[in-house]
Order: structure tokens, then C-alpha cells, then sequence
């Protein structure tokens, strides 16, 4: 699955991944509507550590609600 469909599903589900700072590295932070955010505990580095972490959890969280759908049928 490519980064572009993922986010695409995910945005339909109203689901956000987004980059935090604490302290002094980036952690990754998922916010679903009406939820509380979560936040990962690994630490990111800058630049593209970031950038594939963020895309990783978009293709994770895309198949997990595929996968959630398929059951539900």
C-alpha cells in the first residue's frame, strides 16, 4: 500500500499523524475524532527518521482498518 492511499484512508476515518516535539527529540502522535491523542514513546530523529515513521503509521493504521472492515462483514 502506498503513503497517499493510506492517508487517504485514514483521513476519511478521521484519523491524524502528526510530528510532537518533547523535550529535545520528535515523537509520533495519532489523534482520532473524539479521542484522546496517543503518543509513542520511541523517540524520532530529525529529518527523515520522521518523515518514515509518519508514514509507516499511516500504512499500519490504513490496514488495520481494512482488516476491521473485512471482519465486520
Amino acid at each position: 500500500m502506498d503513503t497517499s492511499t493510506a492517508c487517504g484512508i485514514c483521513f476519511k476515518k478521521g484519523i491524524k499523524v502528526y510530528p510532537v516535539k518533547v523535550g529535545g527529540t520528535w515523537r509520533v502522535e495519532v489523534k482520532e475524532e473524539g479521542q484522546k491523542a496517543i503518543r509513542y514513546k520511541k523517540p524520532l530523529k530529525e529529518g527523515t527518521d520522521t518523515g518514515k515513521a509518519l508514514e509507516a503509521t499511516y500504512i499500519f493504521l490504513a490496514k488495520k482498518i481494512i482488516k476491521k472492515q473485512n471482519d465486520s462483514i
